[in-house]
């Protein structure tokens, strides 16, 4: 049998060096290699299938948890004055007919309050028709009476704009108040003539200090024979007239 490769390249070298002996042995180890790594391949590959033999045996069984939902259905906004109602699924028909007893009784009380409140708004209004008309008619006997609802409203000469141009020119502000940097909104109601005089000034809501409420009457008392009287029914007639005066530090 002839030299191998091997004996060929070492001889005449010393064969116990390691190169000679891997060389020597490599077949053997790069065969072991390779059994080792198929063998590997094939057990990885039918590892699920030993798993599902042994181990998973409950595949087909149903799960175990699981929630049984109760739905409730909330009914689209109500257009008109009755609350929504919250309808339940397995209500018994006692609770059903004591929550309808109650949104009846609920609905009756909202519109009772409804009514009251209409009727006094309606007493009110009818009242102060009915003041208005005594105090004019009580007034003069000779038809001067003070109107509050008119064809057309009186006006300050010049527009709106010269009346509050007006009163922001002519308004002064109280010393005191402005050191203490207080403010405050008078609300006055005034009569206006047939020939454009400002007479019976009041104080209908006070700004809380008594300087500003003066000093608004004082003002309005300047705007005498500045106003165009009121019309109604073609002629001018006496009429009400109201404004707020603000006092502020801006």
């Amino acid at each position: 049998m002839g030299k191998q490769m091997d004996d060929i390249v070492f001889e005449g070298r010393n064969k116990d060096y390691g190169a000679y002996v891997l060389r020597n042995k490599y077949p053997k180890n790069l065969k072991r290699a390779i059994i080792i790594a198929f063998g590997c391949f094939i057990l990885l590959s039918i590892t699920p299938k030993i798993k599902r033999v042994f181990f998973d045996s409950s595949e087909d069984a149903p799960l175990e948890y699981y929630r049984e939902l109760e739905i409730t259905l909330m009914q689209p906004p109500s257009s008109g004055d009755k609350p929504n109602v919250i309808l339940k699924s397995k209500q018994s028909k006692a609770s059903s007919a004591s929550e309808e007893k109650e949104i009846k009784a609920a609905n009756k009380e909202e519109a009772e309050a409804q009514k009251k409140k209409q009727d006094e708004q309606n007493n009110q209004s009818k009242t102060n028709k009915d003041s208005t008309s005594n105090a004019g008619s009580a007034g003069n006997k000779d038809g001067d009476q003070v109107y509050t609802n008119v064809d057309r409203s009186p006006y300050f000469i010049g527009g709106e704009d010269a009346f509050f141009e007006f009163l922001k020119t002519n308004t002064q502000y109280p010393a005191a108040e402005k050191a203490n940097e207080d403010e405050g909104i008078c609300a006055l109601s005034f009569v206006v003539t047939i020939d454009g005089q400002v007479e019976k000034i009041k104080v209908v809501r006070s700004s809380g200090f008594k300087s500003f409420d003066e000093e608004a009457i004082r003002v309005i008392q300047l705007c005498n024979n500045k106003f165009k009287a009121a019309i109604k029914n073609g002629k001018p007639v006496k009429s009400i007239c109201r404004i707020d005066i603000t006092f502020n530090l801006d």
